[in-house]
C-alpha cells in the first residue's frame, strides 16, 4: 500500500511539475498568447532551442498556405501550434527547426521539420513575440 501511495505522488509530481513547464511571454494584439518551454541547451548556452506554443490563428493572419507544407487537414480544425525554434545568442538572432500542428481534439495532424543547412539564422523584428522571447532565453 505505502508502494502505491508513493507511486502516486510521484506520478503527480511529475505531471504536475511537467504542466508547470510552460511559461507564457507574449499576447498579441489579437489576444492570442505565446508560451514557451526550453527545449535544449547547447554545452555554451548561447544556441539553446525552445518550444513556443501558441494557438492556430497566426497561421490565418499571416496567411500562410500549410497545403505547400503537405497539410491535408483544413485550418477550420486546427486549434494549436508548436515550434521548435533554434536561437543564436552570439548575434540575437533564430530559425524555426520544426513546427507541429494540432486539432481541435489536441491531436496531431502534422509535422514538419527542416533542414539545419538549409534554414539560415534570421533576425526578429522588434516588440514581436520573437523579439521579446530571444531577449528572454539568452539573458
Amino acid at each position: 500500500m505505502q508502494n502505491i501511495i508513493t507511486l502516486l505522488i510521484t506520478l503527480f509530481t511529475i505531471s504536475f511539475s511537467y504542466s508547470q513547464d510552460w511559461e507564457t511571454f507574449f499576447t498579441d494584439d489579437d489576444g492570442n498568447e505565446f508560451s514557451y518551454k526550453l527545449h535544449s541547451k547547447s554545452v555554451t548556452a548561447k544556441m539553446p532551442k525552445v518550444w513556443i506554443a501558441t494557438n492556430s490563428n497566426i497561421f490565418e493572419k499571416a496567411s500562410i498556405d500549410l497545403k505547400k507544407y503537405g497539410l491535408k487537414e483544413s485550418l477550420e480544425n486546427l486549434s494549436s501550434v508548436k515550434i521548435l525554434t533554434e536561437f543564436n545568442c552570439y548575434d540575437v538572432s533564430f530559425r524555426i527547426v520544426a513546427f507541429v500542428l494540432y486539432n481541435d481534439k489536441n491531436e496531431e495532424v502534422h509535422y514538419q521539420q527542416y533542414d539545419l543547412i538549409d534554414s539560415p539564422f534570421q533576425y526578429s523584428s522588434p516588440d514581436t513575440y520573437y523579439d521579446v522571447l530571444i531577449r528572454k532565453v539568452c539573458q
